[in-house]
Formats: structure tokens, sequence, C-alpha cells
């Protein structure tokens, strides 16, 4: 990182478990930092470590050039931001909110922000703060792309991967929602299964090699991305009738088990609305047509 880039001052606004992950990542490459909490105690360390703590969040603000809000929820961060002497403070800058709040309450900030003459990014962490740490983080943000560029070096400490998905505030609240989808539905069904075999008395070892050692997940998802991406579901493997037979005893089994069929019969009534829409002799990806907004 360059002198330039080190030598600006950010300012880091919330301290629980990812707030004092981001103000450690940029502590540790060399920023200019501030850093300020509502409960004074999670301030300690970074005071010990040099760095200075402001008396109130108006004073970070006053101080910084981009200012990083990581806190509870979208209310709390308004009510820091809208009080006293902060938008005065950040007229002029740049505040990036990498707060839990919908695409709604972006569009909200935006619109404060620009009252104010503040620049404006909103992002979402697609990280646990242990990747953060480890510069092993994807960080998504939306707003404009000057913006986005221009503290771009901030931005690249905080988990090494930023990506800008939309130049709209909320697209990237709406675009981590994606990713959320994709996370939880791969975990849900693991432990699914999980519960499944247990319940049948199969080995939970054999399962658990089998799904996490001798399955390449990575390149089934792609083929069914692409598939996606080209709206092409001609058959090359299985038919979606074919998916459909095999999956549809799950529910039935599950209830038989006495473990939770909830899962299987969402993903079974997926598929056969795929059959009733016509898609029998297309292959998986053609769900798609079942779950996409139409007319797009």
């Amino acid at each position: 990182m360059t002198d330039s880039a080190n030598n600006v001052t950010v300012g880091v606004i919330g301290l629980g478990l990812m707030g004092s992950a981001l103000a450690d990542v940029l502590m540790t490459q060399g920023f200019d930092l501030r850093v300020w909490n509502r409960s004074r105690d999670k301030c300690e360390r970074f005071a010990a470590a040099g760095v200075p703590v402001g008396d109130s969040a108006a004073t970070v603000a006053n101080e910084c050039e981009v200012l990083v809000v990581c806190l509870t929820d979208h209310a709390a961060s308004m009510d820091v931001l809208q009080s006293g002497e902060v938008a005065k403070g950040l007229e002029g800058k740049t505040l990036v909110l990498l707060t839990t709040m919908t695409a709604e309450d972006s569009l909200v900030t935006a619109a404060w922000a620009a009252e104010n003459g503040i620049h404006y990014l909103d992002g979402a962490i697609l990280a646990y703060p242990r990747e953060v740490r480890d510069m092993a983080c994807m960080i998504v943000y939306s707003g404009p792309r000057a913006v986005f560029e221009a503290c771009k070096p901030v931005l690249d400490a905080l988990g090494g991967m930023p990506r800008i998905v939309g130049d709209e505030a909320g697209i990237a609240i709406r675009f981590a929602s994606a990713i959320y989808t994709v996370y939880y539905a791969h975990a849900v069904g693991m432990i699914q299964g999980a519960a499944m075999c247990t319940a049948a008395g199969a080995p939970l070892e054999v399962f658990i090699e089998q799904t996490t050692a001798n399955w390449d997940w990575s390149e089934d998802d792609a083929y069914l991305l692409e598939r996606v991406a080209k709206r092409d579901y001609t058959v090359q493997e299985a038919a979606l009738e074919i998916h459909a037979a095999g999956f549809g005893t799950t529910p039935s089994l599950c209830d038989q088990l006495g473990v939770s069929s909830e899962l299987p019969r969402v993903i079974a009534g997926l598929l056969n609305e795929a059959l009733r829409r016509g898609h029998a002799g297309d292959e998986l990806p053609a769900l798609f047509e079942v779950l996409r907004k139409p007319n797009e």
C-alpha cells in the first residue's frame, strides 16, 4: 500500500465483533485511525495500541476523511449519524455504512447523505470477523463508482476483496441476500441430510466424507449457473422429470424417519411446479423459470 493511502484518516464507529475486526485490519495496515463506540470499554485495547479514541461520534466524524460505521442495525446507525454535529463533520467526506439493514434503509441513508453533502456507499460483509482479519473477506458495495474508486485503498484494507455491484444505493444489500440464500440453503441442506442419516441409522462419518471430501460442488455449481446465464436448459445429464421422480419420495421418507420434512417438501414442490409449467424435458437449471421474476 502506498504512503498516500496510509495517510488517509479513517474513522470506525462501532467496535462489536465485526467492527473491531474492521478496525484491527486498518490499524495493522498503518492507516491513521480514529475509533468510537457507545460502550467505552470496547475502545480500551485500541487506546492501549495508540489509536485515538473520540470523545463522541462527532469528534471522529470531524477528524476522518472516510467514516466506516458498523453498528447493530440501521436504527442505531441513524441515531448516531443524525445526532449532534456528526452530519456537519462529514460534509464533503465519505460515509461507508456496513450495518445490517434493508435496501430500503440504505435508500433512506443515501437520501440523508445527499442532503448533507456526504459521499455515501453501502456495503455488506460476506464473511465472519476472522476472515476480515485474515484478509480473506469479500465486502460488496453499492453507490457511485467514483466514490468507490476514490476510497478504494481503504476498502481494499477491509478484508482484501472489495467489489462494487451497483451504482445505486441498496443493490449491495440485495446482492448479499442472494449470497446468503445460497449459503443457508446449502448449510440447512447439509444439516437436513445429517439428521436423515442419523435417524436412518446410516454412518454419519461416511455422509460427512461424501459431502465434504468426495464431491466437487464447485464444478456442479458452475455448470448450473452457466446454463442459467445462457437460458440453455437442453438436457445433457438428466431431465427435470428424472430429478422430480428421484427426489419425490424424500418428504415421505423424512416423515417415516421422524425428522422434519419441511425443506424436502419445498424442494419437491418447486420441482413439481416446473413439471406443471412444461419443463419435464428440460434440465434442472430450468427451475430458474419457476423462481425468477416474471417478464425478465
